[in-house]
């Protein structure tokens, strides 16, 4: 696995060369690591409207910028990021992108046409199964970390189980358990299973979660526990919303 120095060498040195062989080089080394990408985040009657803005170059066609660190100066301050290839993928399902432009902190810069996402996609290494619990796991470890730019695409494609009241049960109308955790108060709990006995719970995707946030000021956020009790906060303000 390359270190975070020796991919920013690579970007450099496959941008001021234009070699093919260290783009393959640095396509693949990518794998291994996350990338970053600037959002757009908008409360719009309510509701948070995320958007991901592209480049529009030259020529007139529009490419999205991809970002070795989240240190980067270009990257905006609302942000996702995810595993290279998620946002490869992410890229060839966004109609408008004909390019993807990989971006170090030194500014370097290296295109990629979008007919050459699903060749780089067919060299990578299989993908490792990195489920969100682990992904929990390691961002809870991580002083500096921040936990919706790390877990959002994720997050996106995964059911939670929002903790309910145990008369939920019996009278059919949900009413939330709210959680205090890391000095806030009135967060949402969700938790990635339904594993801990006695409790109940109300399955529900991620859109679905952020929009009862959006229509509840007093809810702080969302508190997200996975099996081993490891837990990060995402907070109104990381979802773009008003405090």
């Amino acid at each position: 696995m390359r270190t975070a120095a020796e991919i920013e060498d690579l970007v450099t040195r496959a941008a001021a060369q234009q070699d093919a062989a260290l783009v393959s080089d640095l396509v693949v080394a990518l794998n291994d690591h996350e990338v970053f990408y600037s959002l757009d985040v908008a409360e719009v009657d309510g509701q948070p409207q995320i958007k991901t803005p592209l480049l529009e170059l030259a020529d007139g066609t529009h490419a999205l910028e991809v970002f070795t660190s989240r240190a980067n100066p270009g990257l905006w301050k609302e942000y996702a990021g995810g595993p290279w290839r998620q946002v490869l993928e992410l890229a060839a399902e966004m109609p408008p992108v004909q390019w993807v432009i990989i971006k170090n902190d030194a500014g370097s810069r290296v295109p990629i046409r979008k007919s050459q996402i699903a060749v780089i996609l067919g060299i990578l290494p299989p993908e490792s199964a990195t489920t969100l619990d682990a992904r929990i796991a390691k961002i809870a470890n991580e002083p500096q970390a921040q936990p919706f730019t790390s877990l959002e695409y994720q997050l996106s494609e995964t059911q939670l189980f929002v903790r309910l009241t145990p008369e939920s049960a019996r009278s059919g109308q949900p009413t939330l358990v709210t959680s205090s955790a890391g000095g806030v108060d009135n967060l949402v709990q969700a938790y990635t299973s339904r594993g801990r006995p006695g409790y109940v719970y109300g399955e529900m995707d991620w859109r679905a979660i952020v929009g009862m946030v959006a229509n509840t000021p007093a809810l702080a956020g969302i508190h997200i526990v996975n099996d081993n009790d490891d837990w990060v906060i995402i907070g109104r303000s990381d979802l773009g919303l008003a405090n």
